[in-house]
């Protein structure tokens, strides 16, 4: 059927990877490539952890701090895909995230209530209708 090539998008960053963790709720930063694949069913988020040296191909990576050394969730490799789709036949539902929403509001929230790591819900948040009837 149709798949999530219509746009794709992929970005080399450091950032925030869960709101809370650790002493008095700082957040802790991860290196890792995010990509974006839109398509005419949904939108395809995916999230790896990996060092910007090797993510940007730079072939030395900083001596005095090595990434895979100090990284800051050292029992986790972080690798996800989250999957969001358009409301089927193409509905958009009520505004919120009640039942009676719209599947991409439903899925959003629910992702929310899985603890699906920051990067994911912050760009899949641009995508929820609202009061304003959309987002972005």
């Amino acid at each position: 059927n149709f798949g999530y090539e219509w746009y794709t998008a992929e970005r080399c960053v450091r950032t925030a990877y869960k709101a809370y963790v650790f002493p008095a709720g700082i957040p802790q930063e991860i290196e890792a490539d995010i990509g974006l694949h839109i398509g005419l069913r949904g939108i395809n988020i995916t999230l790896l952890e990996e060092p910007l040296s090797e993510c940007l191909g730079v072939e030395e990576e900083d001596p005095e701090h090595p990434y895979w050394e100090n990284r800051p969730f050292p029992g986790e490799r972080i690798r996800y895909n989250d999957a969001y789709r358009w409301a089927d036949p193409w509905r958009q539902g009520r505004l919120g995230f009640g039942r009676f929403a719209g599947r991409f509001n439903i899925e959003f929230r629910e992702a929310q209530f899985r603890g699906v790591p920051l990067p994911i819900t912050w760009i899949s948040e641009y995508f929820t209708l609202d009061g304003e009837l959309i987002r972005w």
